[in-house]
């Protein structure tokens, strides 16, 4: 017959303990990174979409990265162009733009 001591348990519970929290850290480490995985995915397609404002019933394809004005004029309508270095980005618009212009 087998004898053991309290000493002998208390060294069996550690190493069983120590088994058991590396094997549930492990799992959610492989939760965590397949979440990750999926989530990385995600956010390429995102990033693959076209962009497309609609103001007042019209939409305007924007292109990512860029910065676009949109005014709302009294006599009505929506006038929408992109910013660039050479056009201003106070006053006036430079001319009126339609939907789906770009």
């Amino acid at each position: 017959m087998f004898r053991f001591t309290i000493r002998d348990v208390l060294w069996l519970m550690v190493v069983v303990g120590l088994a058991l929290g590396w094997w549930i850290e492990h799992n959610r480490l492989r939760v965590l990174l397949r979440t990750l995985a999926a989530t990385e995915q995600e956010l390429r397609d995102e990033r693959t979409k076209p962009l497309s404002i609609t103001v007042a019933g019209g939409n305007w394809q924007v292109q990512r990265g860029k910065k676009m004005m949109i005014w709302f004029p009294k006599d009505g309508g929506v006038i929408a162009e992109e910013i660039t270095d050479d056009k201003p980005t106070k006053g006036e618009p430079t001319q009126k733009a339609s939907p789906d212009e770009n």
